[in-house]
């Protein structure tokens, strides 16, 4: 049996976009715009050697294997417009073309001649949020700090740990460790601290260089499926030896990928044998992707995790539901505390997000 494909067939649930052709933006002759240039020149070939050259000439902490699977994604990438320009930054907006979705992006060199790029990434753009930039004031800094302690003390699932976490940042603080005004390079210093005392790596301070609104927070399901990146399905196949395939790059918590998901263990009915290849996959919320798939794999409703909240000393309940059923999890109720952290004991109970005054 030749190799098939599923994502064909769930790209025709979705609507056909075209997008005319226009001119680009000037780059500017900058060493930040340079590397614009190149970057984008050695993405959209989609050439592996090509794409080697670039990283190991300008950006060898880039790993090309993380490069290609990311041009595979998107297909490439169109520039629409340069946000902002310095001689060693820029700020750039572009449009992919696999998929009908914007990015900010932004590019950062070294001054020594070559320059080095330092940092190089995109940010998908949410349908109706609004660029608001990097820089952070410093009032919005102290704010920030505030409430990441607090968020600490009060919710971290050890709280002996948390108070200490948030005594550290407080020193930090008064040290100048957090005198930058850039959002992103602030959010990846407290992430840093915080996770040298926790040791704990999914502790996360995030920062996005946009506001969201009420649009965006409440699109439909067929926006949400294209923006979702087809749930982070990369690729689905059943080999000739009768093999099933499948490649997910995330765990992501949708209403809208229930039926990507359902559609994926369909076309693989009847195989031999099943490979999940989570090598390239981000994590995310698997509250409800990973239950799902597993439920194709248990024959008896089995007990998979528990988790507990700190705030309300509940705990809720993972289950595996056999034969595709959709899983339902809830709230039970906990006598003790430790003994019912079955797993996933490490996780942080919040989300830290920083976020610019005004944000909504």
């Amino acid at each position: 049996m030749a190799t098939r494909s599923i994502l064909g067939a769930l790209l025709l649930a979705l609507a056909t976009f075209a997008f005319a052709d226009g001119p680009s933006p000037p780059i500017p002759n900058t060493p930040a715009g340079h590397a614009l240039g190149s970057w984008l020149t050695a993405f959209n070939s989609g050439d592996r050697a090509t794409i080697e050259v670039f990283t190991k000439s300008q950006a060898a902490w880039l790993s090309p294997d993380r490069i290609m699977s990311w041009r595979a994604e998107v297909g490439g990438y169109d520039l629409l417009t340069i946000l902002s320009s310095e001689r060693t930054e820029l700020v750039f907006r572009v449009r992919a073309r696999a998929r009908p979705a914007e990015e900010i992006g932004r590019v950062m060199v070294t001054a020594n001649d070559p320059p080095l790029i330092t940092e190089l990434g995109t940010y998908s753009l949410p349908p109706g949020a609004t660029f608001i930039g990097f820089r952070v004031d410093g009032p919005t800094r102290t704010n920030l700090i505030k409430i990441a302690r607090s968020k600490l003390t009060e919710h971290y699932v050890f709280p002996e740990v948390g108070k200490t976490m948030a005594l550290e940042i407080a020193k930090r603080a008064k040290q100048g460790a957090y005198s930058t005004t850039d959002g992103e390079v602030l959010a990846k210093l407290l992430t840093a601290d915080m996770r040298a005392i926790s040791h704990d790596r999914h502790l996360q301070v995030t920062f996005r260089p946009f506001r969201l609104s009420l649009v965006s927070a409440n699109k439909g399901a067929a926006a949400q499926r294209l923006e979702l990146r087809e749930c982070a399905f990369d690729k689905i196949e059943r080999s000739p030896s009768n093999i099933g395939y499948i490649k997910f790059d995330g765990f992501v918590r949708s209403d809208a990928c229930a039926d990507v998901r359902t559609a994926a263990i369909t076309f693989l009915a009847g195989v031999d044998a099943l490979i999940f290849d989570l090598r390239e996959n981000r994590g995310g919320d698997g509250s409800d992707t990973g239950p799902d798939l597993l439920s194709y794999l248990f024959e008896q409703p089995t007990h998979l995790s528990d988790f507990w909240d700190r705030t309300t000393d509940r705990t809720t309940q993972t289950w595996v539901q056999p034969a595709g059923r959709q899983y339902h999890g809830g709230a039970q109720p906990c006598g003790g505390r430790r003994e019912c952290i079955t797993r996933n004991y490490r996780r942080p109970i919040f989300p830290v997000s920083l976020r610019t005054e005004g944000s909504s």
